[in-house]
């Protein structure tokens, strides 16, 4: 072979070899970045802490086994202390200075329902890992999801198994007007499922985030005699909520939304919240080695944070989240590239869009047409100081 000939074999073969390697390139850069925005202060800083530490479990497994395409994970994080224009000045942030590829979180609808607009407009994907108001998802499509269930597929069997447990006849809702989804839980959710199965709805009335005294409605309640209470609100508010009734003497069964399943609730109401039910996707006692692995991880990692508690709903389904993500980065042949920033983003809302039984520790999760997700649900109870299913 001649010189010429040989170097020329060599030129094709160094091209060929080079087009390989862009044809099937690698996560590039120093770092792939997640953005997160949780309400680390506020009426909602134990969600936002539940959080905080399962992205850092999520952050650190996946750098131990090699990264995102073997470059590094991290998560910005950001306070939008559960408020929704704190929570619009994080999303700009995160999106334009950042320049994250997917914003994890918020955890409040009414966060949700100011920055999923948003979302369009910049055009990043945004994940809720709690939001479960019904339609929100739905009417903003196509860049926000919600790695959740909403209220109203959780608590329809919720209620149901509830209904049939303590053979209720009447009932009485309280809420919090203040807080979207325990309105539209309240509003919306409750009264044509009740009305479904043939419960008489005798008040609804209503409570503001924060409030501590709860004598004046419980009395009310108390006179209406109901054979049952609905709560639309969070834990806090729920098991004061409670205690109160409890106080008065009622010995009337409970129930309440997702947001109420939490450590808190139990930690909370102690022996006056046994009995509560609750509806959910996501049940932490699941008999699943990585859940459970999960769980004591959690605890370890949240002793000086959390005191030990178990991890809330929010901290498995942002888990899962990272993961998720992370799949559809490596699948979607996002290359991390500043110039590719648009292309990436793309790429990563259409993995969300196509999502189809990933298997996350909450189980199989699968997002619907309205941007929501799918999977099971799972009817919880307090019992013996512990959420446990009803069978």
């Amino acid at each position: 072979m001649s010189k010429r000939c040989y170097l020329l074999t060599i030129f094709l073969f160094v091209t060929w070899i080079l087009h390989a390697s862009f044809a099937t390139a690698q996560v590039s850069g120093r770092s792939v970045k997640m953005g997160a925005m949780l309400p680390l202060t506020g009426g909602m800083a134990s969600w936002g802490k539940n959080q905080q530490i399962a992205l850092e479990i999520a952050r650190e497994e996946i750098n131990a086994s090699g990264g995102i395409g073997r470059v590094p994970l991290e998560i910005v994080t950001y306070d939008s202390q559960g408020d929704p224009k704190e929570a619009i000045n994080v999303v700009k942030k995160l999106t334009q200075i950042e320049k994250v590829f997917i914003i994890l979180g918020p955890t409040t609808t009414s966060e949700c329902e100011v920055v999923f607009p948003l979302a369009n407009q910049l055009k990043i994907v945004i994940v809720s890992p709690t939001s479960a108001a019904p339609g929100i998802s739905g009417k903003n499509r196509p860049w926000p999801f919600r790695n959740s269930r909403t209220s109203d597929k959780k608590m329809d069997p919720a209620i149901k198994k509830w209904i049939d447990y303590y053979k209720i006849k009447t009932a009485v809702i309280i809420y919090d007007a203040k807080d979207a989804l325990a309105k539209s839980e309240a509003t919306l959710v409750y009264p044509p499922i009740l009305i479904k199965y043939g419960i008489k709805i005798l008040d609804n009335l209503t409570y503001v985030t924060g409030d501590i005294d709860f004598s004046a409605q419980i009395t009310k309640i108390n006179h209406l005699s109901p054979d049952g209470i609905l709560i639309g609100g969070n834990p806090v508010e729920a098991a004061n909520i409670v205690r109160e009734a409890r106080r008065q003497g009622m010995k009337q069964a409970f129930i309440g939304g997702g947001s109420t399943c939490t450590a808190d609730l139990i930690r909370l109401g102690g022996k006056d919240v046994e009995g509560f039910f609750s509806g959910t996707h996501v049940w932490i006692e699941r008999p699943d080695a990585r859940m459970q692995k999960f769980v004591k991880n959690f605890m370890d990692k949240g002793k000086t944070i959390l005191a030990g508690q178990k991890p809330d709903s929010g901290a498995v389904c942002i888990y899962d989240s990272v993961y998720i993500t992370k799949e559809i980065i490596e699948k979607a042949k996002v290359t991390n590239r500043p110039d590719d920033l648009e292309k990436d983003r793309e790429k990563i809302r259409d993995g969300w869009t196509n999502l189809t039984d990933f298997p996350g520790i909450t189980g199989l999760t699968t997002m619907d047409k309205f941007g929501d997700g799918a999977g099971d649900n799972y009817v919880l109870m307090v019992k013996n100081g512990e959420f446990v299913t009803v069978k």
